[in-house]
């Protein structure tokens, strides 16, 4: 009898361990070791930007004037996009570099002049913008009171005799409409006239000659001029 009670003692014993054994098998892997946790770090790095618009040329915003701005900006590649919220306000030239010339019209009560700028940098989607407002103001517009140090600037010197590809000049400092400028010398010949942008001359002789640019806004006429030396074949000219 003793040995029945220790057999079937024996055999619970066995039973009991082999089931255990089973259930620990089939368990998952998080019952074992635990549930683990991945943290992901989003890390969103800015850039710092900042745009600013100011006028170059210090009108007083009055009617049928003509005023340049000018955009400062720290972004890499930028591109820029201009516009006025005034049908009394219009963009003279371009509307996409750095500056922009505004012309007020006749009946201009105030305006708003925006631009955008974005950044074609890789990897970049920064943008800035900045909007100025213009008020009216009752002046009177001195057009010869602008570009007050436009000066005429040398590329290629002019020589004498005179050959391709000849003196060619440019109005520097000057934001204006470009067919503004005309030009003219006192001894020589004009071949070639861009307005500001470029003027080529041929010089008569080595003696020297004045080269102007005639700046055209309105009723004002402002001259700008300059005396030029043409070079010869040894490097040298007329009173050098």
């Amino acid at each position: 009898m003793k040995n029945l009670i220790k057999l079937t003692l024996l055999c619970l014993i066995i039973s009991f361990a082999s089931c255990s054994e089973e259930s620990n098998i089939n368990a998952p892997d998080s019952y074992e070791k635990g549930i683990d946790k991945e943290v992901i770090e989003t890390t969103t790095r800015g850039i710092q930007t900042s745009c600013n618009v100011y006028s170059t040329t210090n009108v007083k915003n009055c009617r049928n004037s003509i005023e340049t701005f000018r955009v400062s900006t720290d972004l890499p590649n930028a591109m820029f996009s201009w516009s006025v919220s005034s049908a009394q306000m219009s963009i003279i030239g371009a509307s996409s570099g750095q500056t922009v010339t505004i012309k007020y019209g006749s009946n201009f009560t105030g305006g708003n002049l925006r631009v955008d700028i974005t950044s074609n940098a890789p990897n970049s989607n920064v943008q800035c913008d900045d909007i100025l407002y213009l008020p009216y103001q009752n002046c009177t517009y001195d057009p010869c009171s602008i570009y007050p140090s436009a000066y005429i600037q040398e590329t290629i010197p002019a020589c004498y005799p005179a050959s391709h590809p000849y003196g060619r000049y440019n109005l520097a400092n000057y934001s204006g409409p470009s067919n503004n400028v005309t030009w003219s010398v006192n001894y020589g010949t004009v071949l070639l006239d861009s307005g500001a942008v470029q003027v080529h001359v041929a010089a008569a002789s080595l003696h020297p000659f004045t080269l102007t640019a005639t700046i055209k806004e309105g009723n004002c006429t402002k001259k700008v001029s300059k005396v030029i030396y043409p070079c010869d074949s040894g490097g040298g000219g007329f009173g050098k």
